[in-house]
């Protein structure tokens, strides 16, 4: 199985190697083409050096600083799938109780629903507000309170 696999990739590296086309290299063209090999040189070693880190993780288990990726990849799969059968339930759950309501309280409801909804979009509006309107300290003037020594 082993020589099948080497003979195969042994195969594919030949049949590319005679049919890549042959680069016809300038004298002008050669420091740019060291820059560029440079460059990727740099780029691969970068990306080697750089730690496989996997998903951000919430809460408790973002500060525990010895787990290994693959032991984060399988918290955010348990994640996701309990944030999944969240909203499943949620939405039995309201559903069922919707179906109690009489017609006069599911249009109260709704109401409530479109309210809160006005609101939330109003606060969110709000604080993007606030964010902007925020004036910024003028660090070219000096503050009064060094200046009365």
């Amino acid at each position: 199985m082993k020589l099948l696999a080497t003979c195969s990739l042994a195969t594919l590296i030949l049949g590319a190697a005679i049919l890549a086309p042959v680069p016809t290299a300038r004298a002008e063209d050669a420091p740019a083409a060291k820059k560029e090999e440079k460059k990727d040189e740099k780029k691969a070693a970068d990306e080697k050096a750089k730690p496989v880190k996997g998903p951000r993780l919430f809460g408790l288990w973002a500060r525990l600083t010895t787990l290994s990726p693959e032991t984060k990849i399988k918290i955010d799969e348990i994640h996701k799938k309990a944030l999944e059968e969240r909203h499943v339930i949620d939405t039995k759950e309201e559903a069922d109780i919707t179906a109690l309501l009489t017609d006069e309280q599911k249009v109260e409801l709704q109401k409530i629903k479109e309210d809160d909804a006005t609101k939330k979009k109003a606060a969110g509006e709000e604080k993007k507000k606030d964010g902007k309107d925020e004036p910024k300290k003028d660090e070219s003037k000096p503050d009064e309170k060094k200046n009365d020594k």
